[in-house]
This record gives structure tokens, C-alpha cells and sequence, in this order.
């Protein structure tokens, strides 16, 4: 079988849940995203589950270089993307001022690890009854709120490799969501990373672009500038 990942209780113990994948919960251990009955249907011990998992995580390992080696990238190879997670970082007034100030070192990882990025979507539906009693809240997200910000702060923060799609798990595109004028636009190279130039206020040059995200005002702002 084969899926993102393997897990066995037995290494989850011996490591105290320090290797990627514990505990095993996706939904057992075993193979992710299968039956939690699939180590009974196929009758494999705990020291099976962990002779595979070794195994596998050995295979992957030899997978991953092979593909690195051919200066290619693949998905697990993304930060914190390690058993295919598919959740992007996502951008709010709440955490803006604490994920830039991480972000703006030049030996972070979001400067020196391929990373995902999402952007912040929300509608809201308003479910009643018979009587107009209200019986919950439901976002679907279909509307992105503040397109603005979402650039800025890709522009601002992401490093060599990044790559921003719909805020999600999978960044899976919604249909009828019309596609973003701002993500056609070409704003050059980065001419040097992010950094704060007033409390809460992070700006960036690019050789197309002038970036600034205010924390403060939860505002985003993309100026054109001439090359050179």
C-alpha cells in the first residue's frame, strides 16, 4: 500500500513522538488514510508496522535525494509539508506583526524553504427556521477579503521558492472564483528582504515594485517602480 505516509506506535514510543507523523492518528497507525482496521485485515503485528514504516521512511528518503539530485522539487519537500499536510500559511490582523518579524531574517526558513502560502477567504450563510430562528453561521468561502494584504505579505516574506493558491488544505481553486488580478502582474526580483521601517510597518523593494505591509492598519500596498 502506498499513501503519504507510514506510522508505528512502537517508533512513536521509542522517539517520544519527536518523528514526523506521531502519534499515529491519520487514522491509526499503518498507512495513512485507510481503515483503522487495516493492520487487523492484514494481519500485521506492531513490529511488522514497524519494519514497513522503517522501510518506507528509508524508500522516501532515497526518493527525495534522487529528486533533489535532478534539481527538481517535490511536494513533501515543502516546509512543514513533510506527510503532504496541504495547509498554507495564512495571513491575519491577529498574527500579522508576529509572522512578519519571523519572517524577515535572512536564515529563516520562510527564506530558505520552499512554503506555502493561502489566501484569506470568507463568506457567510445565515441558516434559519420556519419561525426566522436563527440555527447556525455556515462560511463556505467564496470571497477573498483582503486580496490586498495576502499579496503584500507573499511579497514581502516568501523566498526563493513559494507558491500561494486558495486558502485551504490542497489550495484546491474554487469554482466561479474569478482569479485575481494581482496574481499577473511581474514585480521583478527581490532586492533584498523584508524589513520594518516604523513599528509594525514592513516594506520591501523589488526591481518592478515597492511592498508595504502596515500591521497596524492591517493594510496592504503595492506601488510600481521603474526599473534600476
Amino acid at each position: 500500500f502506498i499513501d503519504d505516509f507510514w506510522c508505528s506506535d512502537l517508533l512513536c514510543h521509542q522517539t517520544n513522538n519527536s518523528l514526523s507523523g506521531c502519534p499515529c492518528d491519520d487514522p491509526g497507525q499503518g498507512p495513512s488514510e485507510i481503515s483503522n482496521y487495516s493492520q487487523m485485515d492484514m494481519g500485521l503485528s506492531d513490529a511488522d508496522i514497524r519494519d514497513i514504516t522503517i522501510g518506507w521512511n528509508n524508500t522516501m528518503s532515497a526518493v527525495q535525494q534522487a529528486i533533489l539530485d535532478a534539481k527538481a522539487y517535490t511536494w513533501s519537500l515543502m516546509w512543514n509539508e513533510e506527510n503532504a499536510n496541504a495547509m498554507p500559511i495564512m495571513l491575519s490582523k491577529d498574527n500579522c506583526l508576529q509572522l512578519m518579524h519571523a519572517a524577515c531574517q535572512e536564515d529563516s526558513f520562510w527564506q530558505t524553504s520552499g512554503v506555502l502560502f493561502g489566501t484569506y477567504h470568507q463568506s457567510i450563510s445565515i441558516e434559519m427556521d420556519s419561525s426566522r430562528v436563527l440555527l447556525g453561521l455556515t462560511i463556505n468561502g467564496t470571497t477573498m477579503t483582503q486580496i490586498e494584504q495576502d499579496i503584500a505579505f507573499f511579497q514581502l516574506v516568501r523566498g526563493h521558492s513559494a507558491w500561494l493558491g486558495w486558502g485551504t488544505w490542497g489550495l484546491g481553486w474554487r469554482y466561479g472564483v474569478p482569479f485575481p488580478s494581482q496574481f499577473n502582474v511581474d514585480y521583478g526580483s527581490p532586492q533584498e528582504i523584508c524589513h520594518e521601517t516604523s513599528h509594525g510597518v514592513f516594506e520591501r523593494r523589488w526591481s518592478k515594485a515597492h511592498v508595504v505591509l502596515n500591521c497596524n492598519t492591517f493594510t496592504g500596498e503595492i506601488a510600481s517602480q521603474p526599473i534600476g
